[in-house]
């Protein structure tokens, strides 16, 4: 009986735990987003794990490379871990005023062990699948980033990884 009770404490205790650290990082992402100075209109429950390569391995197909490239952070840190997105869809992003369609923002903040390293943003409509390629978190795109166009870019990345 005193095993039964000490198990059932036990599992009670790792539930809450467990609980407690979700909502402590789900709290992290939104004070995160808020601190962006975006407002949050919805969270999506799920989160979409991604295991990242060695950086030649994800930069050898183009639109990877993009989607690296916009993250603001080397990959290379972070090869053969597992980085989760958090997807919030927010309101007052520039985004927003660049597409005619969108209803909202979608970011995606990536998180590695608990820590917040890069995350993108991109164009959102329900029932839409594209509005727009990927942006770094504040709105800038590939171009602005990189101060190339997209054509010098692609003949840099051309050059390196085909």
């Amino acid at each position: 009986m005193k095993k039964l009770l000490f198990f059932s404490v036990a599992a009670i205790t790792m539930f809450i735990v467990v609980g407690c650290n979700q909502q402590t990082l789900e709290s992290k992402l939104r004070d995160e987003i808020k601190e962006m100075g975006y407002e949050i209109i919805e969270y999506e429950d799920e989160v979409f794990p991604f295991e990242i390569r060695s950086k030649e391995e994800e930069y050898k197909d183009i639109s990877r490379a993009i989607f690296w490239e916009i993250q603001e952070f080397d990959i290379s840190n972070y090869e053969g871990k597992t980085i989760d997105y958090h997807i919030f869809r927010v309101a007052g992003h520039p985004i927003e005023k660049s597409v005619n369609n969108a209803e909202s923002t979608e970011i995606r903040l990536g998180v590695i062990d608990d820590v917040i390293v890069g995350g993108f943003s991109s164009p959102y409509k329900k029932g839409e699948t594209y509005l727009g390629g990927p942006a770094t978190i504040d709105g800038r795109s590939l171009e602005q980033l990189t101060d190339m166009t997209y054509i010098e870019w692609f003949n840099s990345w051309r050059d390196k990884y085909e």
